[in-house]
């Protein structure tokens, strides 16, 4: 039993998720309430790499508390940002997510279960694209990609 004076174990993330985001005030919310929904607690090292930022994209990173680590670079690159994010990251394997991707981490948790059972150092998830009220011609450019 655990005395008044007894810490409890540190959790490790089962992965780090590293999103770069240059001004997406308009979509990181959706990514980020996504992501954490359905995960448990400890098991994200989530970091938005805020990088030249001049909208409310970092204010709407820090409102997510503790879950969300926010790394602010000046230069406006994802390059950069992906390598910001590297370097703070303390968790393997690592996820890369755009700010405009909506991704539950049981998908990713999929994906590094897999790779686990079969040995692979990359994966990826099947991209769903939702087609409702595009045109014919957004429809036929993801139907060739």
């Amino acid at each position: 039993m655990l005395g008044h004076t007894d810490k409890l174990p540190k959790l490790v993330p089962a992965f780090s998720v590293i999103i770069p985001a240059h001004n997406e005030d308009k979509v990181l919310a959706l990514c980020l309430d996504t992501l954490l929904a359905d995960s448990e607690p400890g098991e994200l090292e989530v970091l938005v790499v805020a990088n030249g930022c001049t909208d409310r994209t970092v204010e709407i990173a820090r409102s997510y508390g503790n879950r969300v680590g926010v790394i602010e670079i000046s230069e406006a690159s994802k390059h950069a940002a992906l390598n910001a994010g590297d370097d703070a990251a303390t968790v393997f394997p690592r996820a890369y997510l755009d700010a405009d991707i909506t991704i539950s981490a049981a998908a990713i948790r999929s994906v590094v279960e897999e790779m686990d059972r079969t040995g692979a150092l990359v994966g990826a998830p099947r991209a769903t694209i939702d087609f409702d009220g595009c045109p014919t011609i957004i429809r036929s450019f993801y139907r060739v990609w």
